[in-house]
């Protein structure tokens, strides 16, 4: 990737809490917007620093979306205005508590934008952060909504949780953009070479 693109989703690191978002307050233990590595997360969770890269302009920051609630599905969204036709680069990060992991009952989430590009299960590596990145191609100028559904199986017993961070949706460059800086480069390569002969 050449470089980063400009996210549309407003606060798409959650650096500033839900700002921008919707979130469901539903469940014991609703959808919150907790800091790590350091924070505190149910029962000691311990969360790693994230050194992942991203298409997305948004800082890393130390804030994240927890999901832990055992039965109670939930949903943090946000919708765009005003999308062009074109294809994006859509994603986020994951990160799976070791000790959310060992709970019996797994979870799941669902990313979409428009329709479903994405889903996670608890089931998958803990300990590390995790990127998702998936191209979307939108046909039709509309406002498009980006959403995460947390899905647990626990009912009775205790679930496993998940955190998400970095959410995004950043439009790919079009060809042309990349024969531009190109031919740019190339220019500028001669001109060097000429003046260098030039001496």
């Amino acid at each position: 990737m050449a470089s980063a693109q400009l996210n549309l989703l407003v606060n798409g690191s959650f650096e500033s809490g839900f700002s921008s978002w919707t979130a469901s307050t539903a469940g014991t233990f609703p959808a919150s917007v907790v800091t790590y590595p350091s924070g505190s997360l149910n029962f000691n969770n311990a969360v790693t620093a994230n050194t992942l890269t991203s298409p997305s302009t948004d800082p890393i920051g130390t804030r994240a979306v927890y999901f832990v609630d055992d039965s109670q599905v939930q949903t943090v969204f946000q919708t765009v205005a005003f999308v062009t036709p074109g294809t994006y680069f859509v994603g986020f990060d994951y990160f799976i508590p070791v000790l959310g992991a060992a709970n019996p009952a797994p979870s799941t989430v669902f990313a979409a934008f428009g329709s479903t590009f994405a889903s996670v299960s608890t089931t998958s590596t803990p300990g590390v952060w995790t990127p998702v990145r998936q191209l979307v191609t939108i046909t039709s100028p509309n406002a498009y909504t980006f959403s995460f559904s947390f899905v647990p199986t626990g009912g009775a017993v205790a679930g496993e949780d998940i955190l998400i961070d970095r959410a995004y949706v950043v439009a790919v460059p079009e060809p042309s953009t990349y024969g531009m800086l190109l031919a740019g480069l190339v220019g500028v390569g001669l001109f060097a070479r000429r003046r260098a002969a030039q001496r």
